[in-house]
C-alpha cells in the first residue's frame, strides 16, 4: 500500500499539495474499507521527495494506526525503474482484531524494488497472529548492509514459549534473520537459528540445540499431565518450521541427561496401545510405566498427519522399555498440512 501511494504521489506533485493529500487518502480509505483517515500536513520537493505527516487512520473497535511521517524519495526515471525509498518514522499501530492483538511502534525503511525492507527499529508491546506471539519485544537493524539485535521477553508458538530471546539480526529481502538465536525454553537452554519471512503469514524457521530442558515442564506446559507423568532433563536438537496457522515440520532427537528420570503413563488410549504393539497385556504394561525410573533415555519428535510422535528408547534397572506415543489435539500442528 506505501508503495502504491509513492507512485500516486509522485505523479501529482505537479497538482499542488492538498491534490496529493487528497489521493492518498482516498487511497487509503479504498484499501481499507470503513476507515476513518486524516493527513494533517504534505510537503513536496519536485523530482526529490513527498512526504506525508499527521497521518492517522481508524476504524472504531478494531485498528488505531498513526505515523509521524512517511517520506517518498526517488529521483528522475525512478518511477519507470520502480526504485522509490520510503521511510516510514514512527507507525504506532494498535489492533484489536479477532485474528490479531498488536500494540507495537515501528520505523522502516521500504524499497519498491523487490519490495523489501532496507531498515527496521520495532518496540513491541504485544502482537498476536493466529498461534505466533511476540511480548515486550524489541528490534533495531539499521540496515540491510548491517547487524542488529532482537530481544524479546517472550516468543510463543501455542503452548510452546521461548523466553529470554536474545540474538544478533540481519535482513534479507523480508526475511529477519537472528543468528546466533539464544532463548530459554521449558527451564532450558536454547542456541541455534531462526528465521522469520515477514510476507509469509510470518513463516518462520527454528534450528537449535537445547540442553537441560526440564520433561515435567513440557507436560505441565502442555496439560499432559492426565496422561502421564515425567520426571527429568533432556538435551538435543530440534527444528520446527510453520506459519502462524500451525507447524508444517516437527523434527526432535534428544537424549537424557544424568540420572535419568522417572515416567508413569496413566493414560488407557496410550497404555492400550503399547500393549497391542508390543502383543502383551495390559495389565503388564500399566505396572511396568508405573513410576518406571530410566538411567538412560533417547527420544525422536516428529509429525504425522495431525499428530505429534514421540518414540522412545529407555533403560533402567527394571530393563528396557520402548515405546511410541502418538499426541492429538495438541493445537500447535498446521491442518491438512
Amino acid at each position: 500500500m506505501i508503495l502504491a501511494v509513492t507512485t500516486l504521489c509522485a505523479c501529482l506533485y505537479y497538482a499542488g499539495e492538498p491534490a496529493v493529500r487528497f489521493v492518498a487518502v482516498r487511497y487509503i480509505r479504498h484499501m481499507l474499507p470503513g476507515s476513518s483517515v486524516s493527513i494533517k500536513r504534505c510537503s513536496i520537493v519536485p523530482l526529490s521527495s513527498v512526504s506525508l505527516s499527521g497521518i492517522c487512520v481508524r476504524r472504531d473497535n478494531l485498528y488505531d494506526i498513526g505515523c509521524d511521517e512517511i517520506i517518498f524519495k526517488y529521483a528522475p526515471g525512478s518511477l519507470i525503474s520502480h526504485d522509490v525509498q520510503a521511510d516510514v518514522r514512527n507507525a504506532r499501530i494498535n489492533i484489536r482484531a479477532a485474528d490479531c492483538l498488536a500494540d507495537l511502534t515501528v520505523s522502516c525503511g521500504i524499497s519498491s524494488r523487490g519490495r523489501t525492507l532496507t531498515g527496521l527499529r520495532a518496540r513491541v508491546e504485544e502482537l498476536k497472529v493466529g498461534l505466533f506471539e511476540v511480548r515486550r519485544g524489541y528490534a533495531t537493524i539499521p540496515s540491510s548492509a548491517e547487524r542488529g539485535t532482537v530481544r524479546a521477553d517472550t516468543l510463543a508458538f501455542g503452548k510452546a514459549a521461548l523466553e529470554k530471546v536474545r540474538g544478533n539480526a540481519f535482513i534479507r529481502q523480508n526475511t529477519l534473520l537472528v543468528t546466533p538465536f539464544r532463548a530459554s525454553l521449558f527451564g532450558g537452554g536454547l542456541n541455534g537459528t531462526f528465521e522469520l519471512d515477514i510476507n509469509r503469514l510470518f513463516a518462520f524457521r527454528l534450528i537449535a540445540r537445547g540442553n537441560r530442558i526440564d520433561l515435567g515442564r513440557i507436560v505441565s506446559d502442555f496439560d499432559l499431565g492426565k496422561k502421564f507423568q515425567l520426571e527429568g532433563e533432556a538435551r538435543g536438537s530440534v527444528r520446527a518450521e510453520g506459519t502462524v496457522q500451525g507447524l508444517t515440520v516437527l523434527e526432535g532427537d534428544f537424549s537424557s541427561l544424568v540420572p535419568g528420570g522417572y515416567l508413569t503413563i496413566t493414560d488407557d488410549a496410550i497404555l492400550k496401545d503399547i500393549a497391542d504393539r508390543s502383543k502383551q497385556d495390559i495389565t503388564i504394561i500399566m505396572d511396568s510405566f508405573r513410576k518406571y525410573h530410566y538411567n538412560s533415555a533417547s527420544a525422536r519428535i516428529g509429525l504425522q498427519r495431525d499428530n505429534i510422535v514421540v518414540g522412545a528408547n529407555m533403560e533402567g534397572e527394571a530393563g528396557k522399555r520402548d515405546l511410541e506415543i502418538v499426541l492429538h489435539n495438541m493445537g500447535i500442528i498446521k491442518e491438512g498440512k
